[in-house]
């Protein structure tokens, strides 16, 4: 009997705790891929970077998805980053250490290396959720079109990792000489 508690016991703690999280970025960038460019296309090749620690941007921080249905939110602060997820991903092991491209069409995108090559380059943020609530995900894409025009992709995803929403935010910084 104790035998068959133990394997119990673990058997339901490996099926409810040590289930994975999605890997937003690859989602979002797939419906990137597939979805948005085939609505709002780029005549250039677009600039990918495959390492987690190039393609989520330092200049920018997570962008508020104001043009969603039914958000009501004021401020960054109302989102946070998943709980645990930078960490798992700072883990050399971690499945989400890099995009997998092997799907990608190479006459729209390049891959580079680093974050360095001539615009446009294409940016995802980490994904975030609101306040505590684990139901709506979401992450953005940047696409930088030149140094002053940023495209913004918010996409949101439900709890079983589906997109159910996203909208686009162009941009242009007026640099005064």
């Amino acid at each position: 009997m104790r035998k068959l508690l133990l394997v119990l016991f673990l058997f339901i703690h490996n099926f409810f705790f040590s289930q994975e999280k999605a890997f937003y970025e690859q989602l979002a960038f797939d419906f990137y891929a597939t979805e948005v460019l085939q609505k709002f296309p780029v005549k250039k090749k677009i600039k990918i970077y495959k390492w987690f620690d190039d393609y989520h941007p330092n200049n920018f921080s997570f962008a508020v998805p104001d043009c969603l249905k039914n958000i009501v939110w004021k401020n960054n602060n109302e989102f946070k980053v998943i709980s645990g997820y930078l960490k798992k991903q700072y883990n050399l092991n971690s499945p989400n250490l890099e995009l997998d491209f092997s799907k990608i069409d190479t006459k729209q995108f390049k891959i580079k290396k680093r974050k360095k090559g001539n615009f446009p380059k294409l940016f995802i943020s980490y994904p975030h959720i609101e306040g505590n609530n684990q139901d709506r995900v979401f992450v953005n894409l940047y696409q930088l079109n030149s140094k002053v025009e940023v495209i913004t992709y918010h996409i949101e995803f439900n709890s079983k990792d589906k997109v159910i929403d996203w909208c686009r935010k162009k941009t242009e910084t007026i640099i005064l000489h």
